[in-house]
């Protein structure tokens, strides 16, 4: 998710008057190299529902919003903070992380695990977009620059493309390629970002079932579930070499708690499919997904 653009002076100053113990000093993260880590760089956020590190500018993290209410980082969420990018995903995919490990020493930084979030289907992330188009981040932004981790080029394109970005509020999970898993909340809207080495799109999946009985009128699942998109191979989604193909949704697997609905649904349960010739106007950058970098 991406952040307006807000004062970080007014927004670190609304932070350090929350709680008088928070002025003290934050920790100094020297690198998010994580080839030139050191014990210097290991912090402890646990337990707090906003951190501050230097680097050297003042940068706020948080761990994430559930129930109406800001989570606390994890009581073992002491680690190493650093900079991902999977060779084999676009740039566009790359994004801060936090490694845990069981001390400071950075050679346990290859055994350890990467924070995840509550539910802890996907992981704690920021992701490039954010960094490139947030000012509360611009700490950050700077430091990747200067230790050549990011391509300037791409920072603007971000800056250029924010407009397009959904809602700052809205939950968001990087797609890059087809038949990559993606969670979705059967009770609410899921948002995504679809991702090619130089494009950015937003999707929206609303509601992928739903009970439109007007007795009961809402979703008849609550819960989560793992689920792709692919290529469909239905005979009725043939298509000229030359066209656009169709996608459809496969279930990967569910992830708990999934409700089952407390009154008996009329819900059609039809396969999901995405005809990409003509998508749905929230539903087009899907197109990214096989068409790489062309326009929508």
């Amino acid at each position: 998710m991406l952040c307006r653009a807000i004062s970080r002076r007014a927004v670190l100053r609304r932070w350090l008057a929350t709680a008088p113990s928070r002025r003290l000093k934050p920790p100094n993260i020297q690198t998010l190299d994580p080839s030139l880590l050191t014990a210097s760089d290991y912090i402890d956020i646990a337990g707090k529902k906003w951190t501050s590190v230097r680097l050297p500018g003042f940068a706020l993290f948080r761990y994430g919003f559930a129930e109406r209410a800001y989570r606390p980082f994890p009581p073992n969420a002491r680690g190493f903070m650093y900079w991902h990018q999977d060779p084999s995903l676009p740039p566009t995919t790359a994004a801060l992380r936090f490694r845990l490990t069981s001390g400071p020493d950075p050679a346990l930084f290859p055994s350890g695990t990467d924070l995840r979030l509550y539910a802890g289907t996907s992981l704690w992330s920021i992701g490039i977009p954010r960094i490139a188009t947030c000012a509360i981040y611009a700490p950050v932004k700077d430091h990747l620059i200067a230790q050549r981790l990011v391509d300037p080029t791409l920072l603007r394109a971000l800056e250029v493309a924010h407009a397009t970005i959904p809602n700052p509020k809205s939950g968001t999970q990087a797609l890059c390629t087809l038949n990559q898993p993606f969670e979705i909340d059967l009770s609410a809207t899921t948002y995504l970002h679809v991702f090619s080495k130089r494009a950015i799109g937003p999707i929206f999946l609303t509601y992928i079932c739903f009970d439109h009985r007007k007795s009961v009128f809402r979703p008849p699942y609550t819960g989560r579930i793992l689920a792709r998109f692919e290529l469909s191979r239905l005979p009725e989604h043939a298509r000229p070499p030359a066209a656009h193909p169709s996608l459809s949704s496969a279930s990967c697997r569910f992830s708990p708690p999934l409700s089952p609905p407390p009154l008996k649904t009329n819900s059609s349960h039809k396969l999901f499919t995405v005809d990409l010739e003509k998508p749905p106007k929230d539903l087009r950058y899907l197109k990214l997904l096989v068409q790489g970098d062309a326009e929508p």
